[in-house]
């Protein structure tokens, strides 16, 4: 049974966090040696992005997300045990919450009853975009023609394709199929075909969200 779900810049907001926080991590620092003081009103010059060979932003380098609170849930929520509190990161619709259908809420919730079988506990791998936000860092390796994501948790790894190709037709995996295009500074990158298997399927949280192989992030 194939049940869309709609999750809209789930990644691009945890990449722009990331990012944003490094930038002003050593914008902060820069100012601390000595760097002149923005005149009022005038916003700090953050230090210049880092550049492959080939003049796009170079994103090479290892990477953790330090707020896990959207591994314990991807919606808005309270503190619970072994889950910390969280705003969420879904931002459509408004109220942060995923629009189910009923079938699909009722399966949510048995996933909530039975999270003691959440998949990635038994080390299976979390999917996309999970695998990005669970508590364990990821290493970057960038080429012009594709991104190379090295993940610690169950070594597991990902390819993004920078080519501007189409998605494979008729084959699933667990990472999904991404594909990639600059768009200036901005690298957007389109991840589909993803598997929905029974046995062994990715949720997005610790708490039952789930999703079909209709996902697209």
């Amino acid at each position: 049974m194939r049940v869309p779900v709609i999750i809209l810049s789930l990644v691009t907001l945890i990449a722009a966090l990331v990012f944003s926080v490094a930038v002003l991590s050593a914008g902060g620092q820069a100012g601390a040696r000595g760097q002149a003081t923005p005149a009022r009103g005038q916003a700090p010059a953050g230090p210049a992005i880092p550049r492959a060979a080939d003049g796009k932003p170079d994103l090479s380098g290892i990477w953790q997300v330090l707020d896990y609170s959207l591994d314990g849930n991807i919606e808005p929520h309270a503190a619970s045990y072994g889950v910390r509190a969280g705003q969420g990161a879904i931002v459509d619709p408004p109220d942060g919450k995923i629009p189910y259908l009923p079938t699909a809420l009722a399966k949510r919730q048995a996933n909530y009853k039975n999270r003691a079988k959440d998949p990635v506990a038994y080390c299976f791998k979390p999917g996309v975009p999970r695998i990005t936000y669970i508590p364990f860092p990821f290493q970057i390796t960038q080429t012009p023609k594709m991104i190379q994501i090295t993940y610690e948790f169950v070594h597991n790894y990902r390819s993004v394709y920078i080519n501007e190709s189409e998605h494979l037709p008729g084959i699933d995996f667990y990472n999904g199929d991404s594909r990639a295009k600059w768009e200036g500074d901005t690298l957007v990158v389109d991840v589909a075909d993803f598997n929905d298997d029974p046995d062994h399927p990715t949720w997005f949280d610790s708490t039952g969200n789930f999703h079909s192989d209709a996902l697209h992030v």
